[in-house]
């Protein structure tokens, strides 16, 4: 029978070096000194302290940043809104077209 490697495995390995002990969230109960695999949102604030990194950390992988565009839509004839990728109306009452302009080029700012 082959051994597999289990999701455990995959987490990043931590030592307990302070004194008593405390629980992860799954209930698992943490003594000095020993070497246990958790992620690092498992690990209570308060234990960030008391807890070193065995394995080097690997950082979390960016966010990738959305640009968020606004667009000037026909409201009654001669008013326009402003509108966000969302659907939702910006400004409170309907403006001219070019007061609607720059208050895009305001909001892309």
């Amino acid at each position: 029978m082959e051994r597999t490697k289990t999701v455990e495995e995959d987490l990043p390995r931590w030592r307990k070096v302070g004194g008593g002990t405390f629980r992860l969230a799954g209930g698992r109960i943490i003594k000095k000194n020993q070497i246990f695999h958790a992620s690092v949102s498992q690990i209570p604030d308060g234990f960030r302290d008391v807890v070193i990194p065995v394995d080097k950390l690997v950082p979390p992988e960016p966010l990738a940043l959305q640009e968020t565009k606004y667009t000037v839509t026909a409201g009654s004839p001669g008013w326009y809104n402003v509108v966000d990728p969302n659907g939702k109306v910006m400004n409170e009452k309907q403006m001219r077209q070019a007061e609607a302009q720059s208050m895009v080029e305001a909001l892309m700012a």
